[in-house]
């Protein structure tokens, strides 16, 4: 299949080129027209256009202009992914757009933008596994018509302007697999430990860790997170030796000197662990707890708000809940909540984070609109990142979607 290259006021002598590119791959048959057209004013505002995307980023220069590409449902599931987005050069375009979440296994539209990076951490995300590499070009993936994204706080040896890298930190939705690639001056990274990666792979030291250890067990090893998973702060740290204590049910390995990483929890984050799980009926289907009391006892309730699937609007059914909540808060004037929505593991995890968004902001506008004033509410949504129960079985993806209230007095 071959791709048409279009490009907007090229130079004279290439005006006229089509550049046809086998099998997605980006070649050079034409790259000095093609070079030369990347200074025009033009082509940086609208870019290049392929029908079908490279294999990967292979031979785009630094300067690239964006590249709106087509991914089709089999290049999806071709190729390898370094990197979390920004990805690594050699990583596959279609794959790391998957694994990005900007496109689902069918395929689609795509942006591709150049994006340099101290490093490219290993994080498995949306059924795609991923490997780490060191400094280097890279590209980064947006949803078609999505404004462009920000660089990457790890982009271009780390920090910004005159602030050292350490100063600076960065996110992930989900943290990586393990701490390969993170340099010795990597700055401190906040990422969310999904329950199953609790489970998966072994520890080396005791805080802290050899770079090899599984970021998210050892996460749970030290403490900083329950079985359930949950957010964690982790920077690097070197050691003359890493011990093998064995710690809240994580049985740990021992290694000599090398590069590691420490875990802590996210300051002042109350850990997931603490949240009270609710009842199922015979059925596997959640009992709404006592909104009132619950809130009173532990100071926090999960409320199970019925919605159509992937919809923000509560079901005619979820009225008896949000009247008690309604209830709840008009029984007592000085109580101020936060309603946080969370999702069960089905689908990727920035839909699942938007989504959750979404029906949590719903709920607080159906409080509003009953007469709640908006200054003892707020609304916040965490996807998929802290599940209370096995998103492996129907029940427990039942008790994962939900609405959390929180007191905030």
């Amino acid at each position: 299949m071959a791709n048409r290259l279009t490009q907007t006021e090229a130079p004279a002598e290439c005006r006229m080129i089509r550049q046809t590119v086998r099998a997605g791959v980006f070649s050079f048959l034409a790259g000095a027209c093609l070079l030369a057209g990347f200074g025009s004013a033009n082509v940086w505002a609208q870019g290049i256009t392929l029908d079908i995307c490279p294999t990967d980023y292979g031979s785009f220069p630094e300067n690239a202009p964006s590249l709106t590409c087509g991914c089709p449902a089999a290049a999806v599931k071709a190729g390898s992914v370094r990197g979390a987005n920004p990805y690594y050069y050699q990583s596959s375009v279609c794959r790391a757009a998957l694994h990005a979440g900007a496109i689902g296994a069918e395929g689609g539209q795509i942006v591709v933008q150049p994006e340099k990076s101290a490093f490219f951490p290993a994080v498995s995300r949306n059924g795609v596994e991923a490997g780490s590499w060191g400094a280097g070009m890279g590209f980064r993936v947006v949803v078609a018509g999505a404004p462009a994204a920000p660089t990457s706080p790890a982009a271009a040896g780390a920090a910004g302007a005159g602030a050292p890298a350490q100063t600076v930190g960065m996110t992930l939705d989900i943290c990586p697999s393990d701490y390969g690639s993170f340099p010795e001056d990597a700055p401190p990274l906040t990422c969310g430990c999904p329950a199953a990666a609790v489970k998966a792979g072994n520890v080396r030291g005791a805080n802290p860790y050899y770079y090899q250890s599984s970021v998210c067990r050892a996460a749970l090893h030290a403490g900083a997170i329950g079985a359930e998973g949950g957010k964690i702060v982790v920077k690097p740290e070197k050691a003359a030796f890493f011990p093998a204590v064995a710690r809240n049910g994580v049985a740990a390995d021992s290694w000599g000197e090398g590069m590691g990483f420490r875990v802590a929890a996210v300051p002042g984050a109350a850990p997931v662990a603490a949240a009270p799980r609710p009842d199922v009926d015979s059925a596997g289907k959640p009992v709404q707890a006592p909104i009132a009391a619950t809130l009173r006892a532990t100071g926090r309730v999960q409320l199970y708000i019925n919605f159509a699937t992937d919809q923000d609007k509560p079901l005619p059914s979820s009225e008896p809940v949000l009247q008690e909540l309604l209830a709840t808060l008009q029984g007592d004037r000085a109580l101020r909540v936060e309603l946080v929505g969370h999702t069960d593991s089905q689908g990727s995890a920035p839909h699942n984070l938007d989504l959750s968004q979404r029906r949590a902001a719903a709920v607080y506008l159906w409080l509003i609109q009953h007469g709640v004033d908006s200054s003892r509410l707020r609304s916040d949504g965490r996807g998929l990142m802290e599940p209370i129960a096995d998103n492996a079985t129907d029940s427990g993806r039942a008790l994962n979607r939900r609405v959390e209230v929180k007191a905030v007095n």
